[in-house]
């Protein structure tokens, strides 16, 4: 502190550590404003977003190196006053300096899209008032190059979801259209079968056509040579086919 006494040291911003996770972002504010209202311009209370608790520490912007001491006097190596914990505050110089650089590191931060209890803290040193960072010309006017950005990755992702879509759409109809062909082929080979199986029918029956009518031819031919040596016909049977006889026929 004797740098900051002296003028030596100029930074601004504090971080304030060993916070019970119990604190409000409403409740720690308040207990800093008790005694060093109108000193600080910026207070910031990372919360978990998940379970709704402070991570254990803040950043506090003074206004000037000057009010400095009593802050830190007021609360570093303290117990927390109102809270069964057994934490002693921590007060030291935080990495970024400045309420520009705050405003800069966290502006474009998700942070600034949560609820506004969870947001940083723009604090007016004179009414006491403070607006959460989302309400304000900060960043709401934020730089068109940065919007552009957005836009564009809005375009992309939207394109993508585009193209995913029509992807899935394509893959649909090829997987119709190869079932469709499937049982087509099917189709095809089933009366392919069929035909196949008709055919050799048809010859099996053909064949068995040629089968009688040899015989038939056999059985004529018998009942020629039989009425020739004066034999009674043979009854009309179906028989196999039988030789032909090459010899000579003779009478006794």
């Amino acid at each position: 502190m004797s740098k900051v006494l002296s003028g030596e040291d100029t930074r601004t911003t504090l971080r304030v550590a060993n916070i019970p996770n119990k604190f409000t972002q409403h409740k720690l504010l308040s207990l800093f404003k008790e005694h060093h209202d109108g000193t600080f311009n910026f207070f910031y209370l990372p919360f978990d977003f998940v379970n709704g608790s402070n991570l254990g520490y803040c950043f506090v912007n003074m206004t000037s190196p000057a009010h400095i001491p009593s802050f830190h006097a007021a609360f570093n190596g303290q117990r927390w006053p109102g809270v069964n914990s057994e934490k002693i505050c921590e007060v030291n110089f935080a990495k970024f300096q400045g309420l520009p650089m705050l405003l800069n590191r966290f502006r474009d931060s998700p942070v600034a899209r949560e609820a506004r209890r969870m947001q940083p803290l723009i604090i007016d040193p004179v009414s006491g008032g403070h607006t959460a960072l989302s309400d304000t010309q900060l960043w709401t006017g934020r730089s068109s190059r940065r919007q552009q950005m957005e836009r564009q990755q809005m375009e992309q992702q939207q394109m993508e979801r585009q193209l995913n879509l029509e992807r899935q759409q394509m893959e649909q109809q090829l997987n119709l259209e190869r079932q469709q062909m499937e049982q087509q082929l099917k189709l095809e080979r089933q009366q392919m079968e069929q035909q196949q199986m008709e055919r050799q029918l048809n010859l099996e029956r053909q064949k068995l056509q040629r089968q009688q009518m040899e015989l038939e031819r056999r059985q004529q031919i018998l009942c020629s040579m039989q009425a020739t040596c004066g034999l009674n016909p043979p009854l009309p049977v179906s028989i196999p086919a039988m030789p032909y006889y090459h010899g000579s026929y003779s009478t006794h």
